[in-house]
């Protein structure tokens, strides 16, 4: 079996096997003050602007872990839709249209195809970057409430424009964090922390806002600082602001820490916005080539630390055995996964799976496999013993089908 693989990217595209361990709660001796609560990965977590998750761990099995493909296929055709009403969607159309991934059948024989185009407005792609970014939070959090740090979840907001569009509303928030940020005095009060850009749209107006995670100086009161960074805030160009500690509620839940590493890296837009094709297409515009997720104070150098202890767990993690390659043999007839010689993208595989086509959903789990687990030392093996195996049984397949066409017509 050939795999393709897109140019530069085999890092991306190999869906971390570090995560398909049995245990949700990971250690690392060395590390100890970096505790790494993550649940096992069992794809990328399911969201996009302006879609509830149902799921957050789907399978391959569910129609909730590939409908995103259909969602990034909408997208494509708004940006195309509005091309002469929103300046830049065509180059966003052109980046999505980058991100791949099909199976092709000749002979019998299936060939895996997948490449990601890295945009955060992907619906696929900006999945696993906000996967990303949640499993390297959370040990943060967990570290400073075990210090015994005060956290306080601050949002900013900026008063909000009908008039105005998404880019130049998103700029305006920029400007006035850039002017807040700058202010030395207002660094003061924050150690470190983890910055957020979200948006709601409601009353025909982009409500971008910024959610600030952040470890409070010792010898500042939350109370204190809520006055004064409010007050500076509003200073600066923004609008009202809310605090809210929350290193005591992380204490009493023991899920506490992961809920809030979760809300803070679940979704581009909230569930609830009012949001048509084109606002869709004008939020992911205005989020191309930018940052949504920031690190500010101590927490930059925490990140890095993280990271290399993330990277030790993957390392240990390849030299683990490599789960079995999803059966191409149906346990129920006996019959060998096999569809006639073409290429199928993964929304044709979805709409053939949905009319009951066993050959399709495996297709599927096989592909969703190949993106998991390419990085393995053992993963060409696999694909060589069921190269062998589907190679036996492709010419046979391809007389049935042909014996059928024949009979039909």
């Amino acid at each position: 079996m050939e795999l393709l693989r897109g140019d530069n990217i085999q890092k991306d595209a190999r869906m971390n096997t570090t995560l398909n361990t049995s245990s949700s709660v990971i250690k690392k001796p060395s590390h100890g003050h970096l505790r790494q609560e993550i649940q096992p990965y069992d794809g990328v977590l399911e969201n996009t602007i302006g879609i509830k998750r149902k799921s957050r761990h789907p399978s391959a099995d569910d129609d909730t872990y590939w409908q995103r493909f259909e969602r990034k296929q909408r997208l494509i055709d708004a940006c195309e839709k509005h091309k002469h009403s929103v300046f830049g969607s065509l180059d966003l159309k052109f980046a999505l249209m980058k991100c791949h991934q099909s199976v092709s059948f000749l002979s019998g024989v299936p060939k895996m195809n997948y490449r990601f185009c890295r945009q955060k407005g992907c619906p696929f792609c900006g999945a696993y970057k906000r996967f990303q970014e949640r499993r390297t939070l959370l040990p943060l959090i967990n570290k400073e409430v075990d210090a015994g740090k005060c956290l306080s979840f601050i949002t900013l907001t900026i008063k909000g424009d009908a008039k105005e569009s998404a880019l130049n509303a998103r700029l305006r928030l920029s400007k006035v964090w850039t002017k807040f940020w700058s202010n030395q005095n207002n660094k003061q009060y924050i150690e470190g922390g983890y910055k957020v850009i979200e948006v709601v749209k409601n009353n025909d107006c982009y409500h971008y806002h910024i959610h600030l995670l952040c470890v409070i100086v010792e010898g500042y009161t939350h109370t204190t600082v809520k006055s004064r960074l409010g007050l500076a805030w509003r200073k600066a160009g923004g609008g009202f602001t809310t605090f809210k500690r929350k290193d005591k509620l992380i204490q009493q839940y023991s899920k506490g820490a992961g809920n809030l590493a979760y809300e803070l890296t679940s979704y581009a837009t909230k569930e609830n916005t009012e949001l048509d094709e084109r606002s869709w297409v004008e939020i992911a515009v205005a989020g191309k080539g930018k940052r949504d997720f920031s690190y500010v104070g101590t927490w930059r150098a925490l990140k890095k630390e993280v990271l290399e202890t993330l990277k030790e767990i993957q390392s240990s993690s390849e030299t683990t055995d490599l789960p079995e390659f999803p059966s191409p043999i149906n346990n129920k007839t006996g019959e060998m996964a096999y569809l006639p010689d073409g290429f199928y993208s993964v929304v044709e595989l979805l709409k053939r799976r949905r009319q009951g086509c066993w050959s399709s959903n495996w297709a599927l789990r096989a592909l969703d496999y190949s993106m998991k687990h390419s990085n393995h030392p053992d993963f060409l093996d696999k694909l060589e013993e069921l190269s062998q195996l589907m190679k036996w049984n492709g010419s046979f397949s391809e007389y049935k089908h042909n014996a059928c066409r024949i009979a039909y017509i």
